[in-house]
Formats: structure tokens, C-alpha cells, sequence
């Protein structure tokens, strides 16, 4: 099993802005005390991917972001080709 990522992490208001830079669109959000039991850090570390498949990441937040919302657009019913 591998973790893939860039080992450096991002806060939910960081994918909100990047998000919203990707689509254009200013997404409604509310920050609010985190639950009991939320996990405050999560970080995948790639260090295995990197040593046993010589992966390493080459895209940014903001890149993912911008390549899902295309994608996205695109493809506005997902997977479903059916009409």
C-alpha cells in the first residue's frame, strides 16, 4: 500500500479557496469548532511511493482543484454515459 501526496498538507479552508479559484465561484462555507474526535492533522507521506516506485508529485492543490472542476464540467452526470 502506498501514500500518495506531496507530504505537505492542506487545511479544509485551503481546498475551499482553491476550489473556488478553480471554478470561479465564491463557495459559502462557515468555520465552526471542530467535532469531537476530528482528526486536527492528516498528512499522506510519500517517502515509499517515492523510494520503492520512484513516484513524486508534480502537481499542486490548486492544479488538482483546477483539473476536477474541468473534468467536472465536462462530465456534469460523472461516469454515467447514459442518457
Amino acid at each position: 500500500m502506498y501514500n500518495l501526496g506531496s507530504g505537505a498538507g492542506a487545511s479544509v479552508l485551503d481546498v475551499v479557496r482553491a476550489f473556488s479559484a478553480a471554478s470561479g465561484r465564491d463557495i459559502p462555507y462557515e468555520l465552526i469548532a471542530p467535532r469531537e474526535g476530528d482528526v486536527a492533522t492528516s498528512v499522506a507521506d510519500p517517502a515509499k511511493a517515492n523510494r520503492e516506485l520512484g513516484w513524486r508529485t508534480t502537481r499542486s492543490l490548486d492544479d488538482a482543484c483546477r483539473d476536477a472542476w474541468a473534468w467536472q464540467s465536462q462530465n456534469p452526470r460523472g461516469f454515467n454515459t447514459q442518457t
